[in-house]
């Protein structure tokens, strides 16, 4: 079973509850991901999200103007992405369910 870590994020002012677990297969990759979930005004809701090498993924960050690409070679790291981007999934459509009183 893998652990999965609870941290806090500040954006903006903002703090919200991110969740961050290793996915493993012959690499290490973690991700981690989380939002302020619902707001009364929508355009200020916070989402953050992180995938990074903990250990043997090939892998290549290639920073844009206007995003990011990810390139990543090999089974285990498409096997680890995979599960990691489920992961983040779960995690984001957790915190945008979530009801406030």
């Amino acid at each position: 079973m893998q652990e999965i870590r609870r941290e806090w994020h500040e954006e903006d002012g903002q703090g919200f509850e991110v969740f961050a677990t290793d996915i493993t297969d012959h690499n290490i990759l973690e991700v981690a991901a989380g939002s302020t979930g619902p707001a009364e005004e929508k355009w200020d809701i916070k989402t953050y999200i992180r995938i990074r090498d903990n250990g043997g993924t090939n892998m290549k960050v290639i920073p844009g103007r206007d995003g990011v690409e990810l390139k990543l070679q090999g089974w285990a790291e498409l096997n680890t992405l995979i599960r990691g981007l489920k992961f983040i999934t779960k995690a984001l459509e957790d915190a945008r369910d979530q009801k406030y009183e």
